[in-house]
């Protein structure tokens, strides 16, 4: 059984809050809490009659960051496989462009439903951010279509260890031991995943050094990105961080229509070059 107080929270029969989540009286103008933070509490619109909000609120949704965070890691694996198998009919870049558009939107919808502007307070970092996750898109979706799917992956997970790397050096996070010796297992992970002749002479691996060095470089560009979520986690609403990521790769991504020659695939035949799409 529980009961509604006056500061909007729902409690048990114990007294204490049933879910992790609150609402305010007020759209929110931005998320002040951690981006990641266990005891992070987020604002939603409070409704004037029951909805959709209102009885997610009552399902304990888990507040913890590693739980989202392992549920996004899940589906992006599912997506770096469509991507793969789309890779072998259609440009990479025809590919970050569909996705970008279909993106858009939804995060668009996300904004609204948030109640609260798409524009954003700091509007030039939102673009930097936006340009950092264009820029990873780009190069790790051209690697998949060009390396194994495992190895491509995996050199592009490297990531989460430079984006800490970068949260020290620019946002005056502490770096511990674990950190740095997390960061010189990541790299020496690449080097046996690569294997270049400089390391390992003649027997080394049959990768192609370019397109290891462009899903390097994807890395670089996707750990830029989270660090200027973290920099934004203060004055900005999670949704609109995710709304200018897609607003910025489906602008960026226009121009490469008459750069690259791009096989619309139609509803009757289902067909992109050399064959059925996947």
């Amino acid at each position: 059984m529980t009961a509604r107080f006056r500061d909007g929270t729902i409690r048990g029969r114990s007294g204490r809050p049933a879910s992790s989540i609150t609402f305010s009286n007020r759209c929110p103008d931005h998320f002040k809490g951690p981006l990641l933070s266990r005891s992070s509490v987020v604002s939603v619109v409070r409704c004037n009659s029951a909805s959709v909000v209102e009885r997610l609120l009552s399902a304990r949704l888990p507040a913890s960051g590693l739980f989202w965070m392992g549920g996004a890691a899940f589906f992006f694996s599912l997506m770096t496989l469509f991507i793969k198998l789309t890779g072998q009919r259609l440009p990479s870049q025809q590919i970050v462009l569909v996705r970008s558009a279909a993106t858009l939107i939804y995060s668009y919808l996300a904004v609204r439903w948030a109640g609260v502007s798409p524009w954003g307070h700091r509007r030039r970092l939102l673009v930097v951010r936006g340009l950092f996750g264009f820029g990873a898109m780009i190069c790790f979706y051209l690697a998949l279509t060009k390396l194994p799917l495992a190895d491509a992956t995996a050199i592009f997970f490297s990531n989460p260890v430079l984006a800490a790397l970068f949260a020290a050096a620019f946002l005056g996070e502490q770096l511990g031991v674990r950190e740095v010796g997390a960061a010189l297992l990541s790299f020496g992970g690449i080097c046996l995943i690569a294997q270049p002749t400089v390391l390992f002479g003649s027997g080394g691996g049959s990768l192609n050094l370019v397109y290891v060095g462009v899903t390097v470089l994807g890395a670089i560009f996707a750990a830029a990105g989270y660090a200027t979520v973290r920099a934004l986690r203060t004055s900005e609403h999670p949704t609109v961080v995710v709304f200018y990521l897609p607003l910025v790769a489906t602008i960026g991504s226009l121009p490469t229509i008459e750069l690259v020659d791009m096989p619309w695939p139609t509803a009757s035949t289902g067909r992109g070059p050399g064959g059925p799409c996947p």
